[in-house]
């Protein structure tokens, strides 16, 4: 009884070391020729004790590295950066970097999903686009007590492209100035309604007067006058044209 006992803790805390997992992912964006892009480094952890971080980058895209700095959210304010090859100048011929990314004090543990830190690049104005590789190497991570842990890296990739122009709209082209048409039960088109005009469009409208007597009278042409149409001559001589 004992001995499965054992055998069944040990089976447990072989399968819980199985699913701990620390990981330090790149997150590289997309980019045009001649701007700056923020690259973020970020941990991808199951664990609630990971004390800090450590890895490299190294890239060779049409970049280079203009500043590094710690996310201050995760209150880990003794990283250090270390630029190679040794010498080099930032916005220059940085090629890669070494990032240690902890506290000298009693801090939180690092959350799941925390940007770690992030890096500005500074991409060439001539850059040719594509996708570039920000590689991830030497992977170290420990816990808030300092126990070591086995750490994974996940590299990113900096895409530059070439913005798409915003396609401009066509001017819209003049369009032909529309015949005023007249107004309902304007008999002699002189810009009103009168009385006179509304007695000659009722015998059109009666067959007691030829509709060209009161052309306007018929709005929609078919020689007739209905009694909508009477009564949109009424509104006119109401309400004016």
């Amino acid at each position: 009884m004992r001995r499965a006992t054992i055998t069944a803790a040990i089976l447990l805390a072989i399968a819980g070391t199985a699913r701990a997992r620390v990981a330090i992912e790149v997150i590289a964006p997309s980019a045009s020729p001649g701007v700056i892009a923020t690259i973020d480094v970020r941990l991808e952890t199951d664990r609630s004790d990971v004390g800090g971080v450590g890895n490299d980058l190294g890239w060779s895209g049409p970049f280079s590295l203009a500043s590094c700095r710690v996310n201050p959210a995760i209150e880990r304010p003794a990283t250090v950066f270390s630029y190679a090859p040794p010498g080099c100048e930032l916005a220059g011929d940085c090629t890669s970097l070494r990032a240690i990314v902890l506290s000298l004090s009693v801090a939180p543990p690092i959350a799941d999903g925390a940007v770690l830190y992030t890096c500005d690049v500074a991409v060439d104005a001539a850059a040719t686009p594509g996708d570039y590789a920000v590689d991830c190497t030497a992977p170290d991570a420990g816990t808030v007590g300092g126990v070591p842990l086995a750490a994974e890296c996940i590299d990113g990739v900096l895409t530059i492209a070439v913005p798409t122009p915003t396609p401009r709209l066509p001017l819209p082209s003049p369009s032909a100035t529309a015949t005023p048409r007249p107004c309902a039960g304007d008999c002699d088109a002189d810009g009103a309604v009168s009385v006179d005009d509304l007695v000659t469009a009722v015998r059109v409208a009666l067959g007691a007067a030829d509709a060209s007597s009161c052309r306007a009278a018929s709005i929609d042409g078919d020689a007739m006058v209905s009694i909508a149409e009477l009564i949109r001559a009424v509104r006119a001589a109401l309400a004016g044209c």
